[in-house]
């Protein structure tokens, strides 16, 4: 049996740039930008995101840990 996978989804809304995890896709709220499965990647990713946009970034990865 194959072991499942959690992935991570990056999204760009007005107000922020959010990263979610799959089972949380009901909260993204912005265009969506990227879907990977290696988090520290996908946070180093959303970060300078957030920073070249002057957006915050909300992890709600990080709220449910």
């Amino acid at each position: 049996m194959k072991a499942l996978k959690s992935f991570y989804s990056v999204y760009v809304s007005p107000l922020a740039v959010e990263i979610v995890s799959h089972e949380q896709a009901s909260l993204a709220q912005g265009r969506f930008i990227c879907r990977q499965a290696n988090y520290p990647s996908l946070h180093r990713f959303a970060r300078n995101l957030a920073l070249h946009h002057h957006l915050p970034l909300h992890d709600y990865v990080q709220l449910r840990v």
